[in-house]
């Protein structure tokens, strides 16, 4: 597949590597269950599991790996048509857990609902047969060229427009989502791809839950983990505790972190990280002298301890971000 060029600037991707949503859920999910899980499984627990005996998978004919992360490998693939696509295969040791596999087709399928310019295609799903495993999930994705945003900031901060135009997708994204019922959970900069054409993909909904529509005062139960720098305050005293606002406040922390190089709250620990959450005053941008006052008061306004004193709906933030800087 020819690749694009990367552009210029502090967005730029320096890296050739074209793996773009081929790393969906490569993240937390992984960390959080090899913690929790691998003392208990054998050595084989990050190995692939085994592939079909005729390379294929439904339809799509397997290539080479593009990834391997905590729980799961992505490998490219191509359909009847030759288009160059990404699946995503289990590791053998998270196969014998009923709850990763139930979280794995989850993602799957909430992928495959939510179709939205600034969210990563979900294609395909299915299972498959191998060596000892009657049944492998697998899940097809769209393939892109780019970077996930952690890597971008690896190399240093954003400018205010190259971080409002990435935190406006990343809200589209999320309005899209909330107005499908669909709570992301996980919102952090290893789960935001920037393709070399400068798009914007949110990716991994695998810890996402899908809400009632009876309203934020019932709780939106699921998966309770996510990556502490990103958690808003309410789940870290309730983990069951989610709603919009809470993914809003995750988007918040993000746009910090473009912005000031580092997340809101850092500290030695975890623990510590939660409880500067709950506790600590908010940072401000302007202060550090990372953001003009309008976007510094954006920022103050997601990272609300008070879910009541947030933004309400990823579409007012969109709109908000949409004042600083209009589209052209």
């Amino acid at each position: 597949m020819a690749k694009t060029q990367p552009p210029s600037g502090p967005l730029s991707m320096p890296s050739p590597l074209a793996v773009g949503g081929a790393l969906l859920g490569l993240v937390v999910l992984g960390s959080v269950l090899q913690r929790n899980m691998k003392p208990r499984t054998a050595a084989d627990w990050g190995d692939p599991a085994p592939l079909p005996k005729d390379g294929k998978v439904g339809e799509f004919v397997l290539g080479p790996m593009l990834a391997d992360g905590g729980t799961a490998t992505v490998y490219s693939a191509k359909d009847p048509a030759g288009t160059v696509v990404a699946v995503k295969i289990p590791h053998r040791g998270p196969l014998r857990f009923r709850n990763f596999v139930v979280t794995f087709e989850r993602e799957a399928q909430i992928g495959i609902d939510l179709r939205h310019p600034s969210i990563v295609r979900v294609l395909d799903a299915g299972t498959y047969r191998a060596s000892g495993y009657p049944k492998v999930p697998y899940f097809v994705m769209e393939f892109l060229d780019g970077q996930e945003l952690d890597s971008i900031l690896a190399t240093g901060p954003l400018t205010e427009h190259e971080a409002i135009g990435v935190a406006r997708g990343v809200a589209d994204a999320l309005s899209w989502a909330h107005a499908r019922g669909v709570i992301h959970r996980d919102i952090s900069p290893r789960n935001v791809f920037v393709t070399n054409r400068r798009a914007v993909k949110v990716m991994d909904f695998g810890i996402s839950t899908v809400t009632s529509k009876a309203g934020r005062s019932k709780r939106a139960r699921g998966l309770s983990y996510g990556t502490p720098e990103y958690l808003a305050p309410e789940r870290m005293q309730d983990s069951g505790m989610a709603d919009e606002r809470s993914d809003l406040y995750a988007l918040g922390c993000v746009l910090f972190e473009m912005l000031a190089g580092h997340p809101p709250y850092q500290a030695e620990t975890p623990e510590k990280v939660v409880m500067a959450h709950v506790k600590s005053p908010i940072p401000s941008l302007a202060d550090l002298g990372r953001a003009s006052s309008a976007l510094d008061a954006v920022v103050m306004k997601l990272l609300a301890k008070d879910p009541k004193q947030r933004f309400q709906s990823a579409s007012e933030v969109t709109a908000k971000l949409a004042d600083l800087i209009p589209l052209t």
